[in-house]
């Protein structure tokens, strides 16, 4: 066991390090130098991070923020084909599935940041915000099918349930970025998803969360009912978990959201 351990760290640990080295002096490099870091990068998320080599949860959370670090410097513009690869990998095993919901919760997250703690430009968040919104209904549909194909094929519940709560988080990480419209479009098909394990003990705060970004959207007039059935749903969570939200009223709850 330790034997494998030393083997994973050796083949897996130390090219990532050396990959967030590479990424460090990004600016200095030439074109092609760029595009052979981007290609082993592609690289280590094909044949590093997969349910054959079983890299610990910390070395894959590495390499899902070096990846990030990377799509900041280059999608789309020189990167145009990160988005299906990172699906491709999503396809390929449970563990790229999960990684690649990492990946893009962390965009994400940065990409909503309060512009004070951001380390993106303006420029640079809406770029990638519009990129990502040219995909976003693709995305979506495409995660809630993938993940329903895995949970089918695992046996452990407590896996099936660590891998709802990661999905959970990535449509937190999203909704402040996408549009209203998309949200709506999708957001029976996220509940569905949601609904069967949401009283979970351990799932339930990551709905809580969910529900907290979606109040957190700043709907048009447009919308007001879709507003109201969000509300709807926080003020019935409330009633569970009332000391989340500080033994607040319908009343007081209703203004903090709107």
């Amino acid at each position: 066991m330790k034997m494998r351990t030393l083997l994973t760290i050796i083949y897996i640990y130390y090219p990532l390090l050396h990959l967030l080295l590479i990424i460090s002096k990004w600016a200095v490099y030439g074109k092609e130098k760029k595009e052979q870091i981007k290609r082993f990068a592609e690289s280590y998320l094909k044949d590093c991070i997969n349910d054959a080599t079983n890299p610990p949860p910390y070395l894959t959370t590495k390499f899902a923020e070096v990846f990030v670090e990377l799509m900041k410097r280059s999608w789309p513009q020189y990167w145009p084909k990160a988005y299906e690869l990172i699906k491709q990998a999503m396809r390929s095993s449970i563990r790229q599935f999960q990684t690649g919901e990492m990946i893009f919760t962390i965009l994400l997250q940065e990409i909503s940041d309060k512009e004070e703690n951001s380390r993106l430009s303006i420029e640079r968040r809406k770029d990638l915000i519009q990129q990502f919104n040219y995909n976003g209904d693709d995305f979506i549909k495409f995660i809630l099918f993938t993940l329903d194909s895995y949970i089918k094929k695992m046996a452990d519940s407590e896996q099936q349930k660590y891998l709802i709560q990661n999905t959970i988080d990535l449509f937190t990480a999203m909704i402040p970025c996408i549009p209203e419209k998309m949200i709506r479009s999708n957001i029976d098909s996220i509940y569905m998803m949601m609904d069967p394990v949401s009283t979970d003990r351990d799932v339930f705060q990551h709905v809580v969360n969910f529900l907290c970004s979606l109040a957190g959207v700043q709907y048009t007039a447009n919308n007001r009912d879709f507003a109201i059935s969000v509300l709807k749903r926080l003020l019935e969570v409330s009633k569970i978990l009332p000391n989340f939200f500080d033994q607040m009223g319908d009343a007081d709850l209703y203004k903090q959201f709107y």
